[in-house]
């Protein structure tokens, strides 16, 4: 398996569905020509063919185990002219030419014996969902806690499929929902109470989101003393 997820190959992929997630984000699933296997928390760039260097990279949001595709959660940027490109070859039904697997946090990356804190910034949801619906695929006895912060409330775009979670799975634990107006310091002071382990080295966090939410959190966190190691984000291979 890491000899596939770490060698990305090229497809073209037809859009099956469209789904409104909120007003401006969207589930996109893709179909591809030949399938390409994946690990949970990995995405994949969307190539067109006369702009190969500006790729869009999405995550994906669904876990490899027994799919057939691809699941996409899409905010739209009106102000980004590749993604109003994107949304015009949706609208035609063209193919979308597709690239992957790409990045290096993902469920296989991760210490197996290490309860998981997941920390998600608005569409940051859907490399965690891929990596919760392994973890729950899979039977893993690893207990997980989710941090959701979004812009709005309406953001929070799948509260139903994580309050299920929440009801029937025991060893999950739902944190608050935070909207973007809270302080950093209130998150991070809500983390380190319910988890003395993120100090201690015994618990790992996995951050999925805008760049700077994860930076900033990344910077706060390691300022309170938690190990560099136990931080997981493709984030940090922007930098």
């Amino acid at each position: 398996m890491i000899s596939k997820i770490n060698h990305p190959q090229s497809t073209t992929a037809l859009v099956e569905q469209a789904v409104p997630l909120t007003d401006d984000t969207v589930k996109l699933i893709l179909i591809p020509k030949q399938y390409i296997d994946y690990a949970a928390g990995q995405y994949l760039k969307l190539i067109f063919r006369d702009k190969p260097e500006e790729p869009l990279l999405f995550s994906i949001a669904n876990a490899a185990l027994g799919a057939a595709g691809y699941e996409l959660h899409i905010r739209h940027e009106s102000d980004n002219r590749m993604h109003t490109r994107l949304f015009q070859a949706i609208k035609n039904r063209s193919k979308l030419t597709v690239r992957l697997p790409f990045g290096e946090c993902h469920v296989e990356h991760l210490a197996p014996d290490k309860p998981i804190i997941f920390i998600a910034g608005g569409t940051g949801f859907a490399p965690i969902k891929s990596m919760i619906e392994h973890l729950l695929l899979t039977l893993d006895s690893r207990s997980f806690s989710l941090y959701w912060n979004a812009r709005t409330a309406r953001d929070f775009y799948m509260q139903a499929k994580v309050k299920s979670w929440k009801k029937h799975v025991r060893r999950f634990v739902l944190c608050d929902f935070l909207s973007e107006s809270e302080a950093k310091s209130s998150l991070i002071a809500r983390i380190i109470t319910n988890d003395p382990g993120v100090i201690h080295g015994t618990t790992q966090i996995v951050l999925a989101g805008p760049f700077d939410m994860i930076y900033r959190m990344r910077d706060a966190l390691v300022k309170l003393g938690v190990v560099k190691n136990n931080l997981f984000a493709d984030a940090f291979s922007f930098e």
